[in-house]
């Protein structure tokens, strides 16, 4: 009988199994890899959005600088002493001023994780003339919103994304204030009774809240918010030639009722807070509205704004050169 040989595979399974193996391996080797990468590329966008922020927050402060005194425009060691590597989170920005036939560009620079970038504004500065913001009954340097509003009725034109805001001079109505109404920190104007509440001017270095029951003959500058949520039966008349309410923030009258206001109602001096009147009713101003965010009247009902340029005849005081933003930039 002839006998048959066993064949040892034994060999053969030791090589696929190292086979199998080292594939396994290259595959781990290769996918790790790649969550790496994509790792590293998250964290690359992270920080590049990190110093991104970084840079407009040095925009964002240097603006203010310049809109709260253009002459700081042309004083060179100003910038160098108040915006050099000034540190805020993980990085600093520095802010620097040019000039070039009249045109002022801030440039800011942030610098973080080993990421630098910088951003450019152009503006121009104007005087001594009526600036286009005080010829409408509406101006805002953001949008008009009057989705669902009931019976708006809006007499004069209007400017969505207008970009000549005027500047504010803080330290003139500040000056000018009635004796006992240069207050320092917020305030509120709050129901005196029968009669007239409040006159002249009054400058709030801080927030305001108005009351229900309030009547106010002359006019409230307030270098924070000016607030009447919720309130009502407010009537607020400007003594010309001054406004009738200048907030450096937001002015809110949302869901207040029977609210009069006479004369030039700014909201956002600071070139980007609101004048919000949603869910308001029976809301009337008679002059004009400037914002330099966002006009918000929806689902507001019975509004009324008429314009009125005999209130604003010639430059307001207190509005002495105006901001004309350009050309943003990104590098």
């Amino acid at each position: 009988m002839k006998k048959t040989k066993a064949v040892n595979n034994k060999g053969f399974v030791l090589i696929a199994i190292l086979i199998v193996m080292f594939i396994s391996i290259l595959m781990m080797s290769l996918y790790s890899n790649i969550i790496l990468h994509e790792k590293g590329l998250i964290v690359e966008d992270y920080h590049k959005k990190q110093v991104f922020w970084l840079a407009e927050a040095g925009m964002e402060r240097g603006l203010k600088a310049a809109i709260d005194d253009p002459n700081r425009l042309t004083d060179t060691q100003y910038w160098i002493d108040n915006f050099t590597d000034v540190p805020l989170g993980e990085g600093v920005y520095t802010v620097r001023v040019t000039e070039d036939d009249d045109i002022y560009t801030l440039a800011s620079t942030a610098a973080a994780h080993e990421i630098t970038m910088t951003i450019k504004q152009s503006l121009t500065i104007g005087s001594g003339v009526l600036p286009d913001a005080f010829k409408y009954a509406i101006y805002v340097g953001g949008k008009i919103d009057d989705k669902d509003a009931v019976n708006p009725i809006i007499t004069g034109d209007q400017v969505e994304g207008g970009t000549a805001l005027p500047v504010v001079d803080f330290p003139y109505f500040k000056s000018i204030a009635g004796q006992g109404q240069d207050i320092t920190g917020n305030y509120t104007f709050s129901d005196k009774g029968s009669g007239t509440d409040y006159s002249g001017v009054w400058f709030i270095g801080g927030k305001v809240i108005i009351e229900s029951n309030v009547t106010i003959e002359g006019s409230i500058i307030a270098t924070g918010s000016i607030n009447m949520r919720g309130n009502k039966n407010i009537s607020i008349t400007a003594t010309l030639p001054n406004p009738a309410l200048v907030a450096y923030g937001n002015i809110d009258l949302k869901e207040s009722e029977d609210v009069i206001i006479f004369g030039i109602a700014y909201a956002g001096a600071d070139t980007k807070g609101n004048f919000d009147i949603k869910d308001a009713i029976n809301l009337n101003i008679t002059g004009t509205v400037i914002a330099g965010g966002n006009f918000d009247l929806k689902e507001s009902v019975n509004t009324t704004i008429t314009y009125d340029d005999s209130i604003v005849i010639d430059p307001p005081p207190g509005f002495g050169s105006i901001v004309f933003l350009s050309d943003w930039q990104q590098f």
